[in-house]
């Protein structure tokens, strides 16, 4: 049913499914206040496990193998047959390592935007614009264009020469010594600083020097560097910056909301 064998093919096949639908576009308008916000919450919980999951296959990719076994399929979409990939995947021996994490990352994708989607929903039955048609969600094509439609509020908004980093996938890239680079979390400005200390500066000029390993940036209290909650565009578990002591750090976006750099940064594949 699926391009599985080939790896390249099985994650083209997975990226055609990363939006919700149009015929359930019309039926998410119509749907209760209540019902939206539950539905955003309950989206926004499974992503964060999503999130955790390939966070913690880092170290150990047989944790993937944990994950969906686990996993209860009844939490996952039948929008593009995405429950039933999972169960033909999550049998599949080690060999499909790289399938199954594929799989995660590009599911991720799909749940990011329906959280946008339902966000958006949440702000239009809010008041913030009357809507009479529900035909201006048949435009939706991206995560960017979606946000760009929702008229997010951000202080700052994020330069043309930035991309956005692929959701899931780690991108090394190189802090010259005493030099720093300007960081988007949503519409929030960091700066990422290197030296022999790298760290991140907040746009209020708050310092989080990085530690050696892991550094999960986010609104989360547990998170490694706390963003102010009032941060509301930034999620709970936004970025992950892994640095290992060297001019190098790897990041990945975690986050419903993006992570931009700028675009030369961005490998051309994953741009």
């Amino acid at each position: 049913m699926w391009a599985i064998e080939n790896l390249k093919d099985f994650e083209h096949a997975l990226s055609a499914r990363s939006k919700v639908p149009p015929q359930h576009l019309s039926d998410l308008m119509d749907c209760s206040e209540s019902k939206v916000q539950r539905e955003a919450k309950s989206v926004g919980h499974i992503l964060k496990r999503f999130a955790q999951a390939v966070v913690g296959s880092l170290d150990n990719t047989a944790k993937i193998d944990s994950f969906l076994l686990e996993l209860d399929l009844k939490c996952i979409s039948n929008d593009h047959d995405w429950r039933a990939i999972f169960e033909e995947i999550r049998g599949r021996d080690r060999a499909f390592d790289g399938h199954k994490r594929i799989l995660l990352v590009q599911y991720m994708q799909y749940l990011s935007f329906r959280k946008e989607l339902l966000d958006f929903i949440c702000q239009k039955r809010a008041g913030l614009e009357k809507t009479t048609s529900h035909a201006h969600l048949d435009a939706f094509q991206s995560l960017d264009e979606l946000g760009q439609q929702r008229g997010v509020a951000t202080k700052v908004a994020i330069p043309k020469s930035f991309g956005r980093l692929p959701l899931g996938e780690l991108v090394e890239i190189s802090l010259k010594s005493k030099g720093c680079l300007d960081i988007h979390l949503a519409g929030r400005r960091f700066r990422l600083s290197g030296g022999r200390h790298p760290c991140l500066v907040t746009e209020s000029g708050i310092t989080h020097f990085l530690l050696r390993g892991r550094n999960i940036i986010g609104r989360h209290p547990e998170s490694g560097i706390v963003v102010d909650p009032d941060f509301s565009d930034v999620s709970r578990t936004h970025l992950l910056i892994q640095w290992g002591g060297s001019g190098f750090v790897s990041v990945m976006d975690l986050s419903s909301r993006g992570t931009y750099l700028p675009a030369e940064l961005i490998p051309p594949r994953q741009r």
